[in-house]
């Protein structure tokens, strides 16, 4: 199955429209988005003031970056599409999905409504033939008694939106139930809960008995997933432990929150350490991620990264 591989086609082209004053800002701008501008930012001021130097104007170079991030998300999902139009019927599904998931809705390129158009064609028409195989092979696997193999099958849904039917649902309920009694022979006991406890209907399937002397693996395995099959639990007589419960906090208003007060030992003007847990932190934006896919991302990064050291231009 080939994997998705962009180029840098459109980056490139988006990196050359842009004056060189203002490149340092689309280069960050590729690696990670306006975090990546900002973290940039940050560098320059802590470089400017050991060198003593001005720094770049901190608004002045936001606005141009807001000014070029719609281009730069262009040309980003423009060599994804570009990338997966080629091989949109033999590619993963995650990638095409990903591919279709992130254009931006907003887009006016005409480019961008095309291959849209088209990508999100391609995946609706394999999703629904890999979700008409999976339903032909479910009913197969219950047609022929293969009860394991069919409720491994309901587990392996072929599309996050997709949900066992529920004809089938009743279906393969009924027929593991049948089997969920104390003369089923404990070998065969430890199959269908494993199967069953990864399965969508965990919580529906009602267990009637256990096998008497049971052996310790079965026993054992038994009570590690009576968590997830609630009856299974109730015929041991294994107690679930209720649900955590939410944190809830009262939200105060901003506008009525005290200052917290500093102590004898900070100056005026010093930063706590509270303070300072807040500091921007540098962020990049992985290029390629390992499966071929561009992404933005505001995960914290090395020291490296872009450098903001042009000044404004005044074209912009």
């Amino acid at each position: 199955m080939p994997r998705l591989r962009p180029r840098d086609t459109h980056r490139r082209a988006f990196l050359d429209s842009v004056i060189p004053e203002h490149r340092p800002i689309a280069e960050a701008l590729l690696r990670g988005g306006l975090p990546a501008v900002r973290a940039a930012i940050a560098r320059d001021r802590e470089e400017a003031l050991a060198q003593g130097r001005p720094a770049a104007p901190e608004e002045a170079t936001l606005k141009i970056a807001e000014d070029l991030l719609p281009r730069a998300r262009v040309a980003l999902w423009l060599d994804r599409a570009e990338a997966a139009l080629p091989i949109a019927d033999t590619v993963a599904l995650r990638d095409l999905r990903s591919v279709v998931a992130s254009v931006d809705p907003a887009s006016r390129d005409a480019r961008v409504l095309e291959y849209a158009t088209t990508l999100r064609g391609v995946l609706e028409r394999r999703v629904a033939l890999e979700l008409e195989r999976w339903l032909t092979d479910l009913r197969d696997a219950l047609a022929g008694g293969r009860t394991v193999r069919a409720l491994r099958l309901s587990a392996r849904l072929p599309d996050p939106s997709a949900k066992l039917p529920e004809e089938l649902q009743h279906q393969l309920v009924e027929v593991v139930n049948r089997e969920l009694v104390e003369d089923t022979p404990p070998e065969r006991w430890m199959v269908l809960i494993d199967a069953i406890a990864n399965s969508p209907i965990r919580r529906l399937v009602a267990v009637t008995g256990f096998p008497r002397g049971a052996s310790p693996e079965l026993d054992e395995l038994a009570r590690e997933y009576a968590g997830r099959i609630p009856s299974l639990g109730s015929v041991l007589g294994v107690a679930m432990a209720a649900p955590p419960k939410p944190d809830v906090r009262a939200k105060v208003p901003q506008a009525s929150r005290r200052p917290r007060s500093r102590g004898a030992h900070e100056a005026p003007g010093t930063a706590s350490q509270g303070d300072a847990s807040r500091s921007v932190a540098p962020t990049h934006l992985s290029a390629e991620a390992s499966d071929g896919e561009v992404v933005l991302s505001d995960a914290p990064a090395d020291d490296a990264g872009v450098t903001l050291t042009a000044e404004p231009s005044a074209d912009q």
